[in-house]
């Protein structure tokens, strides 16, 4: 929600949602075990490794269609803040496109929101559609997760 006195920065408030903060880093990368052992050296680490398809996450849809095949994903904390390695699968999606246009390198930044349908809805709001969802997570195992600044319940 926009408030008196927040000030916009390229069409995006300028402050996240009631004062949340960035809990989660992300990196589209082309080999995940090269990416966790760089990060092992620069002390992050250890690492949780996952398949995040639709055994994980249900109703994937990207671009409006629905996915069948999921991305390898790998999870790291640093004090409060998460890490997050992504390596792309074979099926067309938000990071293979990121891969595409821009290589290697910072795919979204994560903070969690009160209400994930309000979060959408301002987002489109400032002419930020949903590209790629699923619900999997969440804070109950039912969460919503969304993608540019992803957006966690």
């Amino acid at each position: 929600a926009s408030g008196e006195g927040i000030g916009m920065v390229g069409g995006l408030p300028a402050h996240l949602p009631n004062g949340a903060t960035i809990e989660q880093i992300c990196l589209v990368v082309r080999d995940i075990d090269r990416a966790m052992a760089q990060w092992n050296r620069l002390g992050i680490g250890p690492w949780e490794l996952h398949e995040f398809g639709p055994t994980m996450v249900q109703g994937m849809t990207y671009r409006g269609a629905p996915q069948t095949e999921g991305v390898k994903l790998a999870l790291a904390q640093s004090g409060d803040l998460q890490f997050e390695l992504i390596e792309t699968g074979a099926e067309p999606n938000v990071y293979s496109e990121h891969l595409e246009r821009h290589g290697e390198g910072l795919h979204h930044l994560g903070y969690r929101v009160d209400d994930m349908d309000a979060a959408i809805a301002e987002m489109a709001a400032l002419g930020y559609p949903v590209i790629q969802s699923g619900h999997s997570m969440g804070a109950d195992g039912d969460g919503e997760w969304g993608i540019a600044l992803r957006s966690a319940e």
